[in-house]
Formats: structure tokens, sequence, C-alpha cells
């Protein structure tokens, strides 16, 4: 459906580049009389006889365009057309053969492309679960450490008695760090 719906809009964008356009009339189909009325200046009173006669002119050129241009022809346009339809059945004739090496392909890869998803998903599984045990893994050891560190100093504490100035400044300040901890 996807693939006739792009040909149709390809089609359609082809012959809108070949259909008559009245900006752009070739210079064949231009005309010139050797008399040319002279221009007026525009003004009120003649102001409608001007545009009448642009109107008429422009009518005459397109006319004139539309009998001389090959390009908006009857028969240019269905050889066109003609040529646009050998096209979408060579694109599709292309893309029919690449969806047999496509499946041919799938066929025999197929079933390796399939073992190799899952093992990765497994894989991925796998390394989620680990990833989950090693984090309470190390929050555990982190809090063992501190533990540690901190009956430490409940020990130190207990075991010194500060006898001298300097030494009571001492444990004020290992206090004080034990606080920070």
């Amino acid at each position: 459906m996807i693939r006739q719906i792009a040909l149709c809009t390809f089609l359609a964008a082809s012959i809108d580049a070949f259909a008559p356009s009245s900006n752009n009339a070739p210079l064949s189909s231009i005309t010139f009389s050797e008399q040319q009325p002279m221009m007026r200046h525009s003004s009120p009173l003649y102001a409608e006889e001007t545009s009448s006669n642009e109107e008429a002119a422009a009518a005459d050129e397109q006319a004139a365009a539309d009998t001389t241009d090959i390009l908006n022809s009857p028969a240019f346009l269905k050889r066109k057309v003609e040529v646009l339809q050998s096209d979408i059945a060579a694109i599709e004739k292309e893309i029919d053969e690449a969806n047999t090496v496509y499946l041919a392909g799938k066929e025999e890869w197929g079933s390796k492309f399939d073992m190799i998803n899952r093992e990765s998903q497994a894989m991925q599984e796998r390394l989620a679960k680990q990833g989950s045990q090693g984090k309470e893994t190390a929050t555990m050891e982190v809090a063992t450490s501190i533990l540690n560190v901190l009956d430490n100093y409940d020990r130190a504490f207990q075991a010194v008695e500060p006898a001298t100035n300097e030494e009571v400044e001492i444990v004020d300040a290992y206090k004080h760090t034990y606080d920070l901890i």
C-alpha cells in the first residue's frame, strides 16, 4: 500500500513538472508585432482601457503558447506517462528482487540472528542482576568499614585519659572527627 502511494505521488509530481505553466511560456511561443501600440502614461482616464488591453495581450500569448508548446501536447504527455509507468514497473521489479534476496538471507541466517538476540537478552538480564547484587555488596562493605572505624574510636576514647591541656585538645579534635563521621 505504501509503495503504491509513493508511486502515485512520484507519478503526479513528474506530470506536474511537465504541465503547462502560465508564468513560463517558451520563447518560441512569444510573438512580436511590428507595430507596437504607444504606451500611454497611466492615469485615471486610461486605467480601464489599459487593463483590458493588457488582459487581451496576455490571453493572446497564452493561446499562442498552448498551440506551439510541445511539452504541453497530449502526445508528449501520454508518452511521458508511458515512460513513467515503465520506470515504475522497473522499480517494482527491483523491489521484488531485493525482497527475494532478503527472504533468502532471512531463511539462511534467521535462526542464527534469533539465537544471538536471545543470548544478548540473557546477558543483559545477567548483568542487571549482577549490578544490583554488586550494589548491595558494596553498601555492606562500606557500612562494615565505617563501623570498624567507629569501633576503633570508641576503644581509643575508653583507653585514653587526658592528663594535660594538650591531650585534652587532641581528644577533643578526635571527638570532633568522630562526630563528623
